[in-house]
């Protein structure tokens, strides 16, 4: 009788560890998973960012040349955000990093404006709209004007 009762008593510890790596393995499994999409939407907003010409209005001659050198609103200096389902994303625009502005010799006969800005370096973060004090994904990359 009382080797029943060793017995069964190991098989509870056993069986109450077993529980707890499962529940472990739940949590961890759950909070990859929230990486990953956050890994995602920051790649997403970067290639998006990326792909958004530096001076839309640049090609077209037509403009003003102060209009010729205007950015796109989401290229625009400063920070940004849009939420995503659960996800905030948000990504911050800094000019002139790492290549400083330069006297704008592309306009003629006037140029305007005085200076041009070459590169701009945009870091992206993604966090839980409900928990923005847990970042969990973040992107930096810079953006140089090639003339398109």
């Amino acid at each position: 009788m009382i080797e029943a009762l060793v017995a069964i008593a190991i098989f509870s510890i056993g069986f109450l560890a077993v529980a707890s790596m499962q529940t472990n393995a739940l949590s961890s499994t759950t909070q990859s998973r929230r990486v990953t999409e956050a890994v995602e939407l920051a790649t997403r907003q970067a290639e998006f960012l990326r792909g958004i010409p530096f001076y839309p209005n640049y090609p077209n001659t037509a403009v003003t040349p102060a209009t010729r050198f205007q950015f796109d609103p989401d290229l625009a200096d400063g920070l940004h955000e849009d939420t995503d389902g659960n996800y905030t994303i948000r990504w911050e625009i800094t000019p002139d990093v790492p290549m400083g502005s330069v006297a704008n010799i592309y306009t003629s006969p006037l140029p305007a404006p005085n200076l041009v800005t070459l590169s701009k370096t945009v870091d992206v973060t993604v966090f839980e709209t409900r928990n923005p004090a847990v970042i969990l994904a973040r992107l930096e990359l810079v953006r140089v004007w090639e003339q398109e």
